[in-house]
């Protein structure tokens, strides 16, 4: 296997392991337009990732996301095996 099939394989899991977090399916997680940024403490440690969902998502996909604030979303960092 390729360092690129690697990769592919890793990202494949990675969406798997969010989209479950959220209460989504993958492919409703794709259609949606989203931003991730990791929430940091001044020590380096990681204290989770925010998923932002940008208003091109779909507004009937993002009302099932679990635990949504406005537009954002605070995952930890066991959700996606991190």
């Amino acid at each position: 296997m390729s360092n690129a099939e690697m990769d592919d394989l890793a990202y494949a899991r990675y969406l798997q392991r969010l989209a479950a977090h959220l209460g989504l399916t993958v492919d409703e997680l794709e259609s949606c337009d989203w931003e991730e940024t990791q929430d940091e403490g001044r020590d380096g440690e990681l204290y989770g990732t925010v998923i932002t969902f940008r208003r091109a998502s779909p507004p009937d996909i993002v009302a099932k996301v679990k635990g949504l604030n406005g537009s954002s979303v605070n995952v930890p960092p066991h959700a996606l095996g991190e």
